[in-house]
């Protein structure tokens, strides 16, 4: 820690992290929009069975670990704003369309860039400077116009509502989504007779955790410096971009570190 930048630790953790992400999405066929379109289309429901045991897995290992204080769930930039329906709803609405016209997400388009598929390079590209220019640049007072971002009066997540609803302690109710969510998925017969998808859905899972897991233990001991953060593949894409072109002047980080991993992870699986 004294002679490694913080900056380079979190990229570090990014890139082991998302390393295995990358191969997940090789080895394993694991994809967000290829899981919606065979399901829908193909009738055929294993990959997005394969996202159940992968919630179910992320949910459990994230709740255990931040019962017994390894992760501050609580750090993240999810419980710091408060939760707007209409900006999860309308931008999932947006976001859901533009994959579908693009053919890929974020992280799909870098698992196939990292298997040497060069037009979904350009799709990385224009995801990077569009998600800024929302983010940061000429359209971000328009978003804040739209909607406002306020901070949270507390943790918030499905956990902690049931929680207040039921009086049941927290842990156990996201230990049984978690239990919903693995189910599902495994209940599929067609998924359990393939094991090797079984694995790269857990896999995946335990990669969420471990992320938010090394950048907690990081927020601790930097007093707050590097932020405790998960793999997301938009403003991540823009922040790679910025360090490709900037790197002299810093910007090191987690992000970074994630969206390399990835492309790592689908070059070594490819």
């Amino acid at each position: 820690m004294e002679t490694i930048p913080p900056g380079a630790i979190a990229a570090l953790i990014g890139l082991a992290t998302g390393c295995v992400l990358g191969l997940a999405a090789r080895l394993g066929d694991f994809c967000t929009l290829g899981a919606l379109e065979t399901a829908i289309w193909g009738a055929d429901q294993r990959r997005i069975r394969m996202w159940g045991v992968s919630l179910g897995v992320a949910i459990a290992a994230t709740a255990l670990l931040a019962a017994v204080g390894q992760i501050d769930t609580g750090a993240t930039i999810y419980h710091q704003i408060r939760w707007n329906p209409a900006a999860s709803v309308l931008g999932g609405l947006a976001f859901g369309y533009g994959m579908a016209l693009a053919g890929n997400c974020g992280f799909g388009a870098l698992a196939r860039f990292g298997g040497g598929d060069l037009r979904s390079l350009v799709i990385v590209v224009v995801i990077s400077i569009f998600g800024f220019v929302t983010l940061s640049g000429p359209l971000a007072p328009l978003r804040d116009l739209a909607f406002p971002q306020q901070p949270s009066d507390g943790p918030q997540s499905l956990a902690l509502t049931g929680a207040a609803l039921t009086g049941l302690p927290p842990l156990a109710l996201a230990l049984g989504l978690a239990a919903l969510a693995a189910g599902w998925g495994l209940w599929h017969r067609p998924l359990r007779a393939e094991p090797h998808r079984i694995g790269w859905a857990v896999a995946a899972g335990l990669a969420v955790s471990a992320a938010l897991w090394g950048t907690s233990a990081l927020h601790e001991a930097t007093l707050g410096a590097v932020d405790v953060e998960g793999h997301t593949f938009t403003a991540p894409l823009g922040r790679t971009l910025m360090w490709m072109m900037t790197s002299s002047a810093g910007g090191l980080s987690f992000s970074v570190g994630s969206v390399l991993g990835v492309l790592a992870g689908a070059w070594l699986g490819s």
